[in-house]
């Protein structure tokens, strides 16, 4: 499975793929704005990956509307287990790129999977997405 943890900034959109193998790709800054948009919906088509975030970021961006019916799945990751992933790095704020990676693993790991929630894509374009 290949995902991709989102860390939504108030600037940028940080990105990090997960490959099937399990390694990281190169973390991707996009700028918070139209563009950025743009280009971070076509990463992830391009890529075919799940999206990771966490889930308060949800409705941060109207992106992640889009992204709904752009991707496999999206994951949404509850705040306590954010919280742990900071505490467990050893650092009271991680850098947004440490814990998009953090978030891109977490779906593969069978102990946490349970914990995600996971969102399908929306059957009917005319249906509205409660979350």
């Amino acid at each position: 499975m290949i995902t991709c943890g989102l860390c939504i900034t108030p600037r940028l959109f940080l990105t990090r793929v997960r490959e099937a193998d399990g390694s990281l790709a190169a973390v991707v800054r996009l700028a918070r704005s139209d563009d950025g948009r743009r280009m971070l919906i076509d990463v992830l088509a391009e890529t075919g990956a799940e999206l990771v975030l966490a889930a308060e970021q949800l409705r941060q961006d109207p992106v992640t509307g889009v992204l709904r019916n752009r991707v496999p799945a999206i994951w949404l990751v509850p705040p306590q287990l954010v919280a742990a992933v900071r505490a467990a790095t050893g650092a009271r704020a991680p850098t947004a790129s440490r814990l998009a990676g953090a978030l891109a693993a977490m779906p593969a790991l069978p102990g946490l999977r349970g914990h995600l929630r996971r969102l399908l894509p929306v059957a009917d374009s005319r249906q509205l997405a409660l979350l």
